[in-house]
């Protein structure tokens, strides 16, 4: 994923993946983290944190996303975590 057009005064950013583009809410939380919700166009939820700390030994910040599943009665829910970096 790659997420550009992060404008935390206006709330908003864009995500980039293999599935296309879409357009997601973003804020910063009071210890400094990015966090980024994106509605996918079948009405699932992914919530993406940047955490502001390095991975150990990189220059790389840590990141926790959620992917939330709804498909009728059933509800499934998906946690990752890695790192990310910027890219200039």
């Amino acid at each position: 994923m790659v997420y550009d057009n992060i404008d935390v005064d206006k709330g908003t950013a864009r995500v980039i993946g293999n599935a296309g583009a879409g357009d997601l809410v973003v804020w910063l939380d009071r210890l400094g983290s990015l966090w980024l919700l994106e509605r996918t166009p079948g009405g699932n939820e992914v919530v993406t944190t940047v955490v502001p700390m390095y991975a150990e030994d990189t220059n790389e910040f840590v990141v926790l996303e959620s992917r939330h599943t709804f498909t009728g009665p059933i509800v499934t829910g998906e946690t990752d975590y890695g790192t990310c970096k910027v890219w200039d």
